[in-house]
């Protein structure tokens, strides 16, 4: 009975050590477990990161190409004013060399041309018709002087819008 009852207690003892070692086992288990739940989250939020900056990135990009077309958009702008300065600019001083000219040839001749001109008529018709042609070279040379004006105050427009839209493309480049 000796030999069975310290078989029993050597059995229970072994039966009491399986226990603690299955319960430490069941215990690392749930660590182990606990740490795989804790690192499935991590992942899951760095994945979630990860479409947010992805998203971002599309957004970025996005923008980056409206920038760009508007880019080219506004030096298009900026080469049609370019060239529409460039052609007031000759227009401009197509007009100024006439004006010269005219002025020249008044100062040479001089306002005595226009007296010979009105005393050598022949008759009140030839006098009206001399006069007439003289108001009409007044009103011409006025028509010009206002034309010459015009196109003068087209190319400071033109030119300031120029240089009004080269700093905006400078602005957008910049803040690409």
């Amino acid at each position: 009975v000796l030999l069975f009852g310290s078989g029993m207690s050597a059995l229970a003892a072994s039966v009491n050590e399986v226990q603690k070692q299955q319960t430490e086992t069941k215990n690392r288990l749930n660590e182990i477990n606990k740490s795989i739940t804790a690192i499935e989250s991590k992942r899951k939020e760095v994945q979630a990161q990860l479409k947010g900056l992805n998203a971002d990135l599309v957004e970025t990009m996005l923008t980056l190409e409206t920038l760009e077309t508007d880019i080219e958009i506004k030096q298009d702008e900026i080469n049609i004013a370019q060239e529409e300065l460039e052609r007031l600019q000759k227009l401009e001083e197509e007009q100024y060399e006439a004006m010269k000219l005219r002025i020249q040839y008044m100062y040479e001749k001089g306002s005595t041309d226009y007296i010979s001109m009105f005393l050598e008529a022949k008759s009140v018709t030839e006098l009206l018709n001399r006069v007439d042609f003289a108001n009409d070279v007044s009103d011409y040379d006025d028509v010009k002087l206002k034309e010459y004006q015009e196109t003068k105050d087209m190319v400071a427009e033109t030119k300031a819008v120029l240089e009004e839209e080269q700093a905006e493309l400078e602005e957008v480049q910049e803040a690409q």
